[in-house]
């Protein structure tokens, strides 16, 4: 019987034998587990630094955005409903122009009704065929359109709340467009820029619009709780007792009213995250001022503008002959309305005007200028939206699954905006609603239905939205249902994946492990069997042999495990140590610079690294249970023999 102790002596006496195949178990096996190691000391770091960058934003939140057929598509989409509102803009036409034949006939003024659009419009087709559609652009076609989309409304609220019950929503918010139905600028640095809205509707260039939240048709109203991640610490009070409406910007219009130059695109990701803190700090200071003005309005200014450039070019001309009634130019800081500059109208020229705008009045057509001036105050930032190009590398990647977005659109919210003043938020809202029928049949507003897990949400979305492809939603799936403001339902899934994946991993490395250390335990007992012989001739019994060998097994694991785990920690410090920089940059980035003390690192400590220790013992106590047992069963004499 050999006792514990000498058990202990022989078997790290063995160790320190053919240390060279002793060495290279320990290198082979270690390299495989210290692999699994570093993954997963680098996984629970990215998951750990992504969640908390996510409670900046939306990725801790599962937010479906429900988006309804506009009325316009589903109004094309029915044949039937193109018909009735085809033939009640005839009707509606046909009952005005007899209207119209009256009413001029008692003012005493002229009309002929060929100077009105009709509201149909035909089309020449193949075969001599001929088609109508219609023309919304006429009074008496956004009348009909206007009816219709009344008795015919997009799917709302209640029904997103309806469809989405069993899947246990906890909150519902809206965002809608706004339209304003005529002209919206951004004052550049308090004044108006009378060339460029002289000539808005025809050579105002795509860029100058893109650049302008208020023109381009980006700007919303959106529940509080959708911009909330992105407003400033101090919103709130940024528009108490104010007459501003509170708006968030997206960042690079925030950068562009501060005065900065944008970067190049040579810029290193440390001045972009200086710069994005840099607007972040600053966005509290921009205030600036929007001018509204209706067609009326518009035209007077562009007449005003055309004049004047007209009698410049013709000051020379003794036959040139100014207009009896000339506009000039506001002041440009006041977004006021085009003053008269000169009227040489005869008494009978201004009676008869007077009767046409009494008639235009008369049949919805608007003579009357119409301008307002509003302060807009940043209450917010929103990050910048990841464009195609940049998303396709590794850091628009990083930014793709970390940020949160409103899609680029500047939000004005709600519950802010309904904080002003009401004569205030009356003149405003009147201002901000202004669009027509056809404008208001291009957009619906959007909906939001919030659950408390991913799987609810995900399961929502694949259940119950309509076909993104399809022409119009209705019935059961009135929404086109997907995610909305981060990839948190993504991330949950990946998480789990990459978890999955990791378990495969281990796996195969679990198999390749017992392959290697099998083979060298199972080589160095056989080359041992005199070894074996000898013990068991002095008298040691296969229990005594087993716990020898054993023990040192064991041992030789636990040396795997050691060099694994002190490999792989330091695999995952080293890449961490390398990366976390560069990274951190672009998570702030996503996030707009909001907290500049986040650190985004690749590397964090997890319990789950014991485990990866415990199977390499598993391993290595498991790889030579069948050589032991052949070995201690063979005759110590005939082993002695062929040695």
């Amino acid at each position: 019987m050999i006792g514990i102790v000498d058990t202990y002596i022989l078997a790290f006496t063995k160790l320190r034998t053919r240390r060279i195949r002793t060495i290279l178990t320990i290198v082979t096996s270690g390299l495989l587990f210290s692999c699994v190691v570093a993954a997963l000391l680098l996984s629970q770091g990215v998951f750990h630094s992504i969640n908390q960058f996510n409670k900046l934003g939306f990725g801790q939140r599962y937010i479906v955005q429900a988006t309804p057929t506009t009325p316009i598509v589903a109004f094309y989409d029915s044949q039937s409903a193109k018909q009735s509102v085809e033939a009640r803009a005839t009707q509606l036409y046909t009952q005005t122009v007899a209207a119209k034949t009256q009413e001029a006939k008692k003012l005493g003024i002229a009309y002929d009704s060929s100077s009105d659009e009709k509201p149909l419009q035909t089309f020449s087709g193949p075969n001599d065929t001929t088609s109508t559609t219609l023309n919304g652009a006429t009074p008496t076609a956004q009348q009909a359109l206007s009816e219709y989309f009344a008795a015919n409304p997009a799917p709302g609220a209640q029904s997103l709340k309806a469809i989405s019950a069993k899947y246990h929503p906890t909150a519902f918010y809206s965002a809608s467009s706004v339209s304003v139905g005529g002209s919206f600028v951004t004052m550049r640095s308090g004044e108006e820029n009378f060339s460029t809205e002289a000539s808005s509707s025809s050579t105002t260039t795509s860029q100058s619009i893109q650049n302008d939240v208020l023109q381009n048709g980006s700007l919303e109203f959106a529940s509080e709780s959708l911009v909330q991640p992105f407003l400033l610490p101090n919103a709130r009070s940024l528009t108490k007792n104010s007459a501003a409406i509170p708006i968030a910007l997206p960042y690079t219009a925030a950068e562009r009213d501060l005065g900065l130059t944008p970067l190049p695109g040579t810029a290193s990701s440390s001045q972009k995250l200086a710069r994005i803190q840099q607007v972040y700090k600053q966005a509290a200071s921009i205030r600036f001022y929007g001018c509204y003005r209706n067609g009326t309005s518009m035209s007077q200014i562009q007449s005003a503008v055309t004049t004047a450039s007209e009698i410049a070019a013709n000051k020379n001309n003794k036959n040139y002959q100014k207009p009896n009634l000339i506009y000039g130019l506001p002041a440009a800081n006041l977004c006021g309305q085009a003053p008269v500059a000169s009227d040489t109208r005869t008494a009978d020229e201004k009676s008869m005007d007077q009767k046409q705008a009494q008639f235009n009045a008369m049949f919805g057509i608007n003579t009357t200028p119409d301008q307002l001036k509003m302060p807009f105050q940043v209450v917010g930032i929103i990050p910048a939206q990841q464009d195609k190009a940049s998303s396709d590398s590794a850091a628009g990647i990083l930014q793709s699954l970390v940020g949160s977005s409103l899609s680029g659109n500047a939000a004005i919210p709600q519950e802010l905006y309904n904080e002003l003043p009401t004569p205030l938020r009356t003149q405003y809202t009147s201002v901000l609603t202004k669009g027509d029928a056809l404008s208001a049949g291009n957009t619906a507003p959007s909906y939001y239905a919030e659950f408390s897990n991913a799987t609810d949400a995900r399961n929502f979305i694949n259940d119950a939205s309509c076909s993104p492809q399809a022409v119009s939603c209705s019935g059961a799936t009135p929404f086109v249902l997907s995610a909305f403001g981060s990839n948190s339902i993504a991330l949950k899934d990946l998480r789990q994946k990459i978890s999955g994946a990791l378990r495969y991993g281990a796996g195969i490395v679990i198999v390749l492990a017992s392959i290697i250390m099998t083979t060298t335990l199972g080589r160095m007992l056989a080359d041992g069997r005199r070894e074996t012989a000898v013990f068991r001739a002095t008298g040691a019994k296969r229990i005594d042999i087993s716990a020898v060998y054993g023990l040192y097994t064991v041992i030789l694991s636990l040396l795997v495990a050691a060099f694994a785990l002190v490999l792989g920690t330091g695999v995952a410090r080293i890449v961490d140590n390398y990366y976390w920089r560069t990274v951190t940059i672009q998570a702030q980035l996503a996030y707009g610079g909001s907290d500049p003390h986040l650190r985004f690192r690749l590397f964090s400590m997890t319990a789950s690294i014991l485990l990866v220790a415990a199977l390499a013992v598993a391993v290595g106590i498991v790889s030579v249970l069948l050589p032991l047992i052949r070995n201690v069963r063979r005759n110590p004499i005939q082993d002695m023999r062929d040695e």
